[in-house]
Order: C-alpha cells, then structure tokens, then sequence
C-alpha cells in the first residue's frame, strides 16, 4: 500500500508525453480537429507540437467518406486512463456516436504513445494497437 501511494504522488508531479492523433471524416473536419485540439489543451494537457493535416481513405469499414487527420504531442500531468476518459468525453461533446465499430465520426482520439509505456489492458492498449498498419 505505501509503494502504491508513492507511485501515486510521483505521477502527481510528472509531466508526461503523450501523443494523440486526431481525424474526423464527418462535416467540417478541419474545425472538428481545431475544436479537439481546443478541448484537449482546457483538460489534458498543453499541446507541445502538432503535424500537419492530412487526408487518408478510410481503415477498417472504407466505404465511407476520407478521413482528414493529424498527431499532436500533448505535455499532461494525467494518467492514461484519465486520458482516455477525457478523450471520449471531447469525443462526445462533438457529436461522436458509437454505434458502428470504425464507422463514420465527428472527432476521433486516439493515444498513440504514453511516454514510454506499454500496456495491454482490456481499456486501453499502448502503443496504440493499429499504429503499424495506419498512416497516422
């Protein structure tokens, strides 16, 4: 108990890195990538770097509309399952519906690294699971 309360105030205080890519395919794609950048700097952390934007045919299920998409490095003080809760939430708050697995979304969010970690939780998967097979 008291190695986990000192892990637990040790990832208090550090910063971590964490890379997230972003993509839409919905509407205006450009400003749902803005708007979640936006909210991602009001509840995860400050965007340190960000890539271009960029079109890429839709993975998974492709018979739907090109998806416009971008990595971001996020500098945030939170652990990744709060990351992954925020990022559904943002997700949300655009518009996002889950009711097709891969299909057509307002915003999507996905963490690609979270600094040097690797997990194969049930919830959540680092490195990202797909980041072999997709031009993020």
């Amino acid at each position: 108990m008291a190695s986990h309360k000192k892990y637990f105030r040790l990832h208090l205080c550090r910063m971590h890195t964490v890379f997230l890519s972003l993509g839409s395919n919905e509407g205006d794609r450009k400003a749902w990538l803005e708007q979640g950048i936006k909210q991602i700097e009001l509840t995860i952390g400050s965007v340190t770097r960000q890539s271009s934007m960029y079109q890429t045919a839709a993975w998974g299920k492709t018979d739907q509309p090109a998806f416009l998409n971008m990595v971001i490095k996020v500098a945030s003080l939170c652990s990744p399952t709060e990351i992954l809760e925020l990022a559904q939430q943002i997700e949300t708050k655009a518009g996002r519906q889950r009711t097709i697995k891969w299909g057509a979304r307002t915003l999507d969010i996905d963490i690609l690294f979270y600094d040097s970690l690797i997990s194969n939780d049930v919830s959540l998967v680092l490195p990202h699971p797909f980041l072999h097979l997709r031009r993020f």
